[in-house]
């Protein structure tokens, strides 16, 4: 739950195929819930996860980041070594913003957050030349981008009630191998849905 939305990937049931991704800085809190949890939490065994974005308030806050993690900082594969090769490159790049304050006093918030991820995941193919003697081992690497808007806008009615706004967009380019399942699955249903020229409809036997 995302603040009080329902916020589940009922299709893939892995990774983030059809949820909305909320990074670290727009969340303000979050609460696990386990076993005897209220009946408006159903939907899961296990556990629920309650989670409550930020907002703005009467003061600007502001916060910029940068993270960096690259092979060149790492040491090398003891296979590799071995091997008298050179590890692929490899690293993690996260760049964050977000701004909060008001835009009336005491009535009107906001508060947007933008972030930017980029991981180039290496895997090192190593082959045993008794079991492979002609593979040739090597290194490469996944590529993995992302980002992510959030904004979020609050109105104060009164004391008692207020009205709230939120808006995400989650870009993801990702050419993993849980997410081209999960595309595929999506591309599949879209095909299943659209009629064919002298083909019936999905609720009756067509002739393909």
């Amino acid at each position: 739950m995302v603040d009080g939305a329902y916020n589940n990937d009922d299709r893939t049931q892995s990774g983030p195929g059809m949820q909305t991704r909320m990074t670290v800085d727009t969340t303000a809190e979050y609460q696990v819930l386990v076993h005897d949890f209220g009946a408006e939490y159903g939907g899961a065994a296990g556990a629920v996860i309650n989670a409550v974005t930020k907002g703005g308030s009467n003061q600007f806050h502001g916060r910029a980041a940068h993270y960096l993690q690259d092979s060149k900082l790492d040491a090398t594969n003891y296979f590799l070594k071995l091997a008298g090769s050179t590890p692929a490159k490899s690293g993690v790049k996260t760049m964050l913003a977000n701004i909060g304050g008001p835009i009336i006093q005491n009535k009107m918030f906001f508060f947007a957050n933008v972030e930017r991820l980029r991981i180039r995941q290496a895997a090192d193919l190593l082959y045993p030349k008794d079991a492979a003697p002609l593979a040739v081992s090597y290194s490469t690497f996944l590529p993995v981008g992302s980002e992510n808007y959030f904004g979020r806008l609050d109105y104060q009615i009164n004391q008692s009630n207020n009205v709230s706004v939120r808006a995400v967009f989650d870009v993801n380019r990702v050419n993993g191998q849980d997410h081209v399942v999960q595309l595929r699955t999506i591309q599949a249903m879209r095909i299943e849905r659209v009629p064919r020229p002298g083909r019936r409809s999905s609720t009756g036997s067509g002739s393909g």
